[in-house]
């Protein structure tokens, strides 16, 4: 619902003025700092801080807040948005990490010097505030590698002091680690253990929202994110939040039964009560609005997952849901799937799907393509078997059938 985003939009510009402050007078920075926990209407200032949450340092939220904009810009194409809107933050970021990254460590890569992962703190050390948390490393990767395709697609900031200096950063960020458990672990400093049973996710992050570690992109980060999960699954965390934020990030890794295991927890458990609102604990335990609204999205992410140029069916779909539909589901290349339908027991999927502009995207099922017909013009992808290419051209709805290898 590309129309209901305006409120968002607006809130944050008028947390701006606020942001600004909190970078300035707190870490003594140009850009922006975002709050912490995120602030009602009227104010944007930092509150709060602690041992236990020293947020001034929590560098990584402003990414958390402005990916919901570029999800926006994804979805509608709209360049007055990106350039009025969503451009001028991305620039402010920059001017902030030009700050705030001026120490490298023996690699030549940025430190992170105060860092954290919100609310959660390394087993070994039991303190917040440390070095290189992935939340924050993966907050200034969103921001940075958005601000120089933004750049590049309104022809802005070409050159040394601009394009080539934000390359030039994201090029030294420091790469996330796997730990012993073959985990990505949650902070990128050596020596900082992690912590599992930790109703956040907070290093899943480049999973969710951020569709950075994806299976193409980076096998070995994928499968360490996956670890990391796992590794989650076994703590039994209770708070809503956390199943749901967790819930999101197995849809992304493609894990349907870690969505459903989630998703069955949410409705046996007693997280909602009868008028549909919801609790932050099982059993009804402390009423809270954390866990609404959130599940038909979680649900979007398991039958419908996009990035530009690609459209994947059913990347999460779990055990017992053999048959369904869904209508309706903007992506982020700019495709409407009308509407899309599923029969397991057939080995099939059918969809019908409507591109805003002409444009060549992969279309992906990864239980495997034994065939797919359409109309529109197709033909073999590099990612083989799971996926085809497929021309489609502006507003005309194409019908697309798929016989799967498997179920």
């Amino acid at each position: 619902m590309p129309e209901a985003m305006q409120g968002y939009f607006a809130l944050n510009e008028a947390w701006r003025a606020d942001f600004e402050t909190n970078a300035r007078k707190l870490l003594g920075c140009r850009g922006l700092l975002a709050c912490g926990n995120s602030p009602g209407p009227q104010s944007g200032l930092m509150a709060s801080i602690n041992h236990y949450y020293p947020y001034q340092y929590a560098t990584g939220e402003e990414g958390w807040l402005l990916y919901p904009f570029w999800e926006h810009y994804l979805v509608t194409g709209d360049r007055a948005f990106l350039r009025d809107q969503l451009y001028p933050l991305l620039r402010e970021m920059a001017d902030f990490y030009a700050d705030f990254l001026v120490k490298k460590d023996e690699h030549g890569n940025y430190i992170f010097a105060g860092s954290v992962s919100p609310e959660n703190q390394p087993s070994n050390v039991r303190i917040s505030l440390v070095n290189n948390s992935v939340f924050d490393i993966s907050g200034a990767r969103f921001l940075l590698s958005t601000l120089i395709q933004a750049a590049n697609i309104l022809g802005r900031d070409q050159g040394a002091a601009g394009v080539d200096q934000w390359k030039q950063m994201l090029e030294h960020l420091p790469p996330y680690l796997i730990n012993k458990d073959g985990a990505l672990q949650e902070w990128a400093w050596p020596g900082l253990a992690d912590n599992y049973g930790h109703r956040h996710s907070s290093h899943l992050l480049p999973a969710w929202p951020y569709r950075e570690i994806t299976p193409e992109a980076n096998p070995a980060l994928y499968q360490a994110a996956c670890v990391a999960l796992a590794k989650k699954d076994a703590q039994h965390i209770i708070a809503g939040h956390g199943l749901l934020h967790d819930a999101y990030i197995a849809a992304v890794l493609k894990k349907p039964e870690a969505v459903r295991s989630r998703l069955l927890r949410l409705m046996r458990e007693g997280y909602f009560f009868d008028n549909l609102f919801t609790s932050h604990n099982p059993a009804h335990g402390i009423f809270c609005a954390d866990v609404c609204d959130s599940v038909p999205a979680i649900m979007m992410e398991m039958l419908v997952s996009s990035e530009p140029g690609r459209l994947e069916f059913l990347p999460a779909l779990p055990a017992g849901l053999d048959h369904g539909s869904i209508s309706g589901v903007k992506s982020r290349c700019r495709v409407t799937v009308v509407k899309l339908a599923w029969d397991k027991p057939a080995k099939s999927v059918s969809a019908v799907i409507k591109s805003d502009i002409d444009q060549k995207i992969t279309i992906i099922e990864r239980h495997g393509i034994r065939k797919m017909e359409t109309p529109a013009s197709a033909g073999a992808s590099p990612l083989g078997e799971i996926a085809r290419e497929v021309q489609l051209r502006a507003g005309v709805e194409t019908p697309v059938s798929i016989v799967t290898n498997d179920f």
